[in-house]
């Protein structure tokens, strides 16, 4: 079906609908193409499963709040697939002056969503409380394949920004980027912040295979008690693996920063290829692979750059191969230790195959699979 720039955001609703419903039993995919300016209000749509929504169209709002507020372009429900693809456009940006605005572009309950191509972007702008969300799930996925999911929110005193988000699930990156950008620009007072993630995940599992995933947190000048700080992955309890791309995370500006490119609460973090850093106002803030509560990591040597942290308790390693001969079951042979708190050990566990390494933390056995 296709939209046109005369129609309300209801008789684009009742139009996907109509498409969605006339599908078999079995479900299929409904193509949306078109383009559409100024959609003032949310686009509700519940996709069945076995359904895809294929969108390829061109869709924009500007939302202007002079007391604050939230907006959502799409919302999403009902089990199905929201697919982004090659020549898709969706963004939505909201500005006010001096109050509270949240930018979300997709949010789905129960959905996946997929950008294959094109583009799905948030921008948020206020004098007090920016928050952006590119694509915002509980419940559900988030893959990106190719074109962009990206989140940028400026203000002058807080500014969050999220490319994803997912509360309860996964998300992966495997070509194309995601990208979160917050910015401090003329900033109303000392106590400022930007916090920017291009991948955020609450509960589950983050994965990049290939594509960039980047963040980046901005002030203007050094003053004050002002903080940047970006990571390119944050997972609270889950896991973070890496086995291609591009993960970096930079913070600039501020009276202090910090930039961490994985980063996990409670959880492990894996890391076999591609390339994980960030850069920071000083060394000590340049952090590859952090865990802040409590977990292992492992890394393949030369894919991790900058410094290793853990907050509380944990164990990072970093592995010379991947390649790991059969002669090291048991043994520590390869693994030198980056960063350790706790009682921790790590060796070679190698059966069937499938190489791992086995952690021991403070009398807790955890694995991780490495080739």
């Amino acid at each position: 079906m296709e939209i046109k720039q005369d129609d309300d955001v209801e008789t684009i609703k009742t139009n996907i609908d109509a498409a969605i419903n006339g599908l078999p039993s079995t479900g299929g995919a409904v193509a949306v193409s078109g383009v559409k300016e100024e959609a003032g209000e949310t686009l509700e749509l519940t996709i069945p499963e076995n359904v895809t929504v294929v969108w390829k169209a061109e869709y924009f709002a500007d939302k202007y709040y002079e007391d604050g507020g939230e907006f959502i372009l799409i919302s999403l429900a009902g089990g199905g697939t929201f697919e982004v693809a090659a020549g898709g456009m969706i963004e939505a940006e909201v500005v006010s002056e001096a109050k509270k605005v949240t930018a979300v572009t997709i949010f789905g309950e129960n959905v996946d969503v997929i950008v294959t191509g094109g583009a799905a972007e948030a921008i948020a702008g206020s004098g007090y409380l920016a928050n952006a969300r590119a694509i915002e799930v509980n419940n559900g996925t988030v893959t990106v394949t190719g074109g962009t999911a990206a989140a940028t929110a400026e203000s002058d005193s807080l500014a969050n920004a999220r490319a994803i988000e997912v509360n309860n699930g996964a998300a992966t990156v495997a070509g194309g980027a995601a990208e979160g950008t917050a910015i401090i620009g003329e900033r109303r007072g000392e106590d400022c912040s930007a916090e920017a993630a291009a991948i955020f995940i609450e509960n589950g599992a983050a994965t990049v295979t290939g594509g960039t995933v980047k963040a980046l947190a901005k002030i203007d000048d050094d003053v004050g008690s002002s903080v940047a700080v970006a990571a390119a992955i944050l997972v609270g309890d889950g896991t973070i693996t890496a086995s291609g791309g591009d993960v970096s995370a930079a913070s600039v500006g501020g009276g202090s920063n910090i930039a961490a490119a994985v980063e996990v609460e409670n959880g492990t973090i894996t890391i076999t290829g591609g390339t994980v850093g960030a850069a920071g106002k000083d060394g000590p803030v340049s952090i590859a692979v952090s865990i802040i509560e409590s977990g292992v990591a492992a890394c393949l040597q030369g894919a991790c750059f900058d410094e290793f942290e853990i907050g509380k308790t944990g164990m990072i390693v970093e592995a010379d191969s991947l390649d790991v001969p059969a002669g090291r079951n048991g043994t520590s042979a390869g693994l030198t230790t980056k960063a350790s708190r706790g009682n921790a050990s790590a060796i070679w566990k190698i059966e069937e195959g499938v190489t791992k390494i086995l952690f021991t933390l403070d009398g807790k056995v955890m694995e991780l699979v490495w080739a």
